[in-house]
């Protein structure tokens, strides 16, 4: 395999990076983590497209989209492979210089991380790469799949989720940078964009409907929808933090509370800044450091905790830890604003190192930030003034968990306040109005200031322009050294026109043959440099220097006529305080090491390698969810999917006991159909669910007749398995449907999510007739919904014809098959869980429901049950004549 140097080569032989902002890559070779971070750019070069990036052996592997992507599944997306760029271009934002290769806007469109569903390397290679999203626009299932018509054309593909959308765009709908919230246009006017790079940005921005107001979603009752979608797949926070919370309620600073007791919205739009050059000046305004994260809004409420994204994306069980500490918090409801950020051991942020923590467990760097509460304890905040709210928000973040911080201020003196924090090598700031109310969307209550570092610089050379009216391409600059002239760097934007040609004219009669410089550089275009002597000086913007002394990221400011040449030296800034005190975060409380009583054997093990799922956590989420459990399986026959070495390696099956069983698993005697007896699994107690994980069992599949009355069935399952090209909101009315049909012959029923595509719809029964009646009759009312829709329904299992139908699968209720268990895990990305719903839960439901170790523990812990009663349905099948008659 090529080093990430290798593959970088092709990108570096396109660019001079003197005059280019593009990150070099230098540090490709160097990086050693397996990185998933993934990224949009948006780049209005010769033609606006979207550039669309993976990070892959040190590398981004990067498609150029020309359409950008779509949440619509069906949308066929062309996607051209280009060459491989450094994994530093994944926050690269601003302007390519004309005449360069790809010359024009970027803007950092989407960013987050990614995860391949099986062998990236595989399906690069086989043409198919199957991988989550976990953006900030972007989140879900998508798949690229190449063309065989050439080597480099591929197909980008939504797949059908909970995140896929019927209609729209959202390239057009969300139009902004995720990094700095910027258009287009905005990025063109600020990073010094030629007139003719500008006028390209400004018209695409216009096409777009949003070069002054930010996208809306398209409709109000869109959004809501998600929020209430958002909250009610949100876990609640875990048993033992709810324990600790205090049941009183908190005396707020603010005392004009009363006794309302409003519960909090689902989400309250979050309040934008908008970008300014200064820092406002007065006391009317407070200042806080521009944090480098994830905007997180955190609710309270009714014992749980939900966190969303700022595009209402569902992050509970993303950060389950912020979950347990603002668990602790001393409320009883409350809403909180903040930022999620990494901070590293000097109390700097960094988003990069932030995408990479999201996908590991252990990430005690994580720090939440919060700097506004919008809601508490039954009153809503937002018409308070931002001063009162804050001070409300100070009183609660005392005492709290570490990982969740108050993020601090200080009033007035905005230009001495943004001066320190940019010398701190901070972002920017935020300026605030002290008296304003909440607003939700962008206005100017709220305002960012960027920090950019400035250095004045001799200008010692120019190189040869692309266009001769420009009159040269970049200046050459440096700065004094102990020996002489010292290069520094390249710098070819920040210039309009007018400004080139009075700056050239200032630097003709300084021509000379010679370099001036003490040692002259081995940079790449720097072989046809117009030398001059060294006294213009200019002052140049730029984000830092690089290890060899080079600027990154410059723009030219202007001439400085105040400073001489031989002053100007490389500008150091002295070593400061950080900003932020790094602390480790606090985790989720730790579970019993013995859950049931069971030691269990080697359990850091992971058994779901893409979710860190270990062997201790799945024993510790089976002992919490046993009460509802076992009784749905007491006494059935058990197959076991085996994963003795995760989900990574090989798995078998097992329904016979073998020679050694763990505590609890019990085996006894079953006659077979060939007139055998074997020995078959069953478990009865909590002791022997816990020792399933011992033997690494990840699914539990389960017969459906219990040992004392062995040949009679005492539920009947009908499994409705859609074909791929089946949207789920069809599955769900499909089950409504079967159930109509049972409540016609009054049988009582009950659905269950199967942990991935389909649902179960399962039938308690008395345990009066033998297998063969039970499957007869689960066969005719198959055949009876084929009867009544073709179309849509099919009860064969031949999957040849099963496209675009849905499979009802009656062949369960044979002797001897099985059904995966109630609360069963199952052996697949993700480590989702096969989990009983409540009929209402399937309304509005467009994807499969998804939950996780967690959110199922939560659901049950709060008392949530939808098969209550299930057990004390008696019931039969019709009559055999009843049966026909109904026919």
């Amino acid at each position: 395999m090529a080093t990430a140097t290798d593959s970088l080569q092709k990108y570096r032989d396109k660019r001079d990076f003197e005059r280019t902002p593009e990150p070099s890559g230098g540090a490709a070779a160097e990086r050693v983590d397996e990185g998933r971070s993934y990224c949009i750019q948006k780049h209005a070069a010769s033609r606006l497209h979207y550039d669309f990036r993976l990070e892959l052996d040190g590398v981004l592997k990067s498609w150029a989209v020309p359409k950008g992507p779509s949440l619509v599944p069906g949308d066929k997306r062309l996607a051209v492979a280009v060459e491989d760029h450094p994994v530093e271009y994944g926050s690269f934002e601003g302007v390519i210089a004309e005449g360069e290769y790809g010359g024009g806007t970027v803007l950092l469109w989407d960013r987050g991380s990614w995860e391949p569903l099986g062998d990236p390397h595989q399906g690069m290679a086989n043409g198919k790469l199957e991988f989550l999203v976990h953006g900030e626009k972007l989140h879900g299932k998508f798949v690229l799949v190449k063309l065989a018509r050439g080597e480099a054309e591929w197909l980008l593909l939504k797949s059908r989720d909970e995140h896929a959308l019927e209609q729209g765009e959202i390239v057009a709908t969300e139009p902004r940078s995720v990094a700095s919230e910027r258009t287009l246009d905005e990025i063109a006017e600020q990073e010094g964009a030629t007139p003719k790079q500008l006028q390209r940005a400004q018209k695409l921005v216009a096409a777009e409907g949003a070069s002054t107001t930010r996208s809306k979603p398209a409709t109000k009752k869109t959004a809501k929808k998600t929020a209430e979608k958002a909250v009610k797949k949100a876990p609640a926070r875990t048993k033992k933090a709810a324990a600790r919370a205090p049941a009183r309620r908190r005396k707020a600073a603010a005392q004009d509370a009363g006794t309302d007791d409003e519960a909090p919205p689902a989400f309250v739009d979050p309040q934008l800044a908008t970008l300014v050059a200064d820092a406002p000046e007065g006391a009317g305004w407070v200042h806080e450091i521009k944090l480098d994260g994830y905007r997180v809004q955190c609710r309270i409420a009714d014992g749980e905790v939900t966190l969303s994204s700022r595009n209402q994306l569902d992050w509970t069980a993303k950060v389950p830890e912020l979950v347990e500490a603002a668990g602790q918090l001393e409320c009883r409801s409350a809403i909180l604003d903040g930022e999620l950020v990494w901070v590293d051991a000097q109390g700097r942020t960094d988003f990069s190192k932030l995408v990479g923590a999201l996908g590991h467990t252990r990430r005690p760097n994580l720090v939440y930030f919060a700097f506004d509460l919008l809601h508490l304890d039954g009153r809503d905040l937002r018409s308070a003034p931002l001063l009162d709210r804050k001070a409300a928000l100070q009183q609660l973040c005392k005492g709290a968990p570490k990982l969740v911080r108050y993020s601090d201020h200080v009033e007035g003196r905005g230009d001495e306040f943004f001066a320190a924090a940019c010398e701190l090598g901070v972002e920017g700031i935020i300026s605030k109005r002290a008296d304003a109310a909440h607003r939700g969307g962008r206005g100017r209550d709220w305002l960012k200031i960027k920090c950019l570092k400035r250095q004045e610089l001799i200008i010692v050379g120019y190189t040869p322009p692309t266009h001769a009216r420009d009159r040269f391409g970049s200046l050459v600059l440096a700065v004094q050294g102990d020996d002489g002239l010292v290069y520094a760097g390249r710098v070819g934007t920040g210039f309009a026109r007018d400004d080139r040609q009075q700056l050239f004219a200032r630097m003709e009669p300084l021509a000379r043959k010679g370099c001036p410089l003490a040692a002259k550089p081995r940079a790449p275009g720097l072989t046809h440099v117009h030398w001059l002597e060294p006294q213009l000086v200019g002052e140049v913007a730029f984000s830092e220097w690089t290890p060899d002394g080079r600027l990154r990221h410059p723009s030219f400011k202007g001439l400085r006529e105040d400073k001489p040449a031989k002053d100007v030296v490389r500008e150091r800034p002295a070593a400061a305080k950080p900003a932020t005190k790094p602390s480790r975060a606090r985790g989720q409380p730790a579970d019993d090491d013995e859950p049931a009583g069971v030691k269990i054997t080697n359990p850091a093990k992971v058994l779901f390698a893409d979710v860190g799922v270990t062997k201790l956590a799945l024993a510790q989420y089976y002992a919490a969810v046993a009460p509802v459990m076992l009784p749905l399986m007491r006494g059935r026959p058990l197959m076991l999917l085996r994963c003795p070495d995760g989900t990574a390696k090989p798995c078998f099956y097992q329904k016979h006991a073998g020679t050694k069983l763990p505590a609890g698993v019990i085996s006894f005697e079953v006659e077979e159909q060939d007139g055998e007896l074997e020995d078959a699994l069953v478990v009865e107690s909590e002791e022997g669910l816990v020792g399933t994980v011992q033997m690494g069992a990840l699914e539990l599949h389960l017969w459906g007749s219990r040992r004392d009355a062995i040949e009679n069935p005492d539920r009947m399952v009908l499994d409705l398995d859609p074909d791929p090209t089946v949207g789920f909101a069809k599955v769900a009315l499909a089950a409504v449907e079967l159930r109509e049909r049972l409540r016609a012959v009054k049988l009582d029923s009950f659905v269950m999510s199967t942990g991935g595509k389909g649902l179960h719809v399962v039938v308690p029964l008395d345990p009066a007739l033998p297998f063969a009646e039970v499957l007869d009759y689960s066969h005719a009312l198959a055949q009876e919904l084929v009867r009544s829709n073709p179309r849509e329904f099919i009860a064969q299992a031949t999957k040849v014809k099963r496209t675009g139908k849905i499979f009802i699968d009656y062949l369960r209720n044979g002797r001897g098959a099985t059904a995966i268990s109630p609360y069963s895990t199952r052996a697949r990305p993700g480590a989702p869980v096969a989990v009983p719903l409540a009929w209402e839960e399937l309304d509005g439901l467009t994807a499969p429901p998804e939950f996780t170790l967690a959110t199922v523990r939560d659901r049950v812990a709060a008392g949530t049950d939808p098969w209550r009663g299930y057990d004390a349905v008696q019931q039969r099948l019709p009559s055999a004549a009843s049966r026909k008659r109904s026919r």
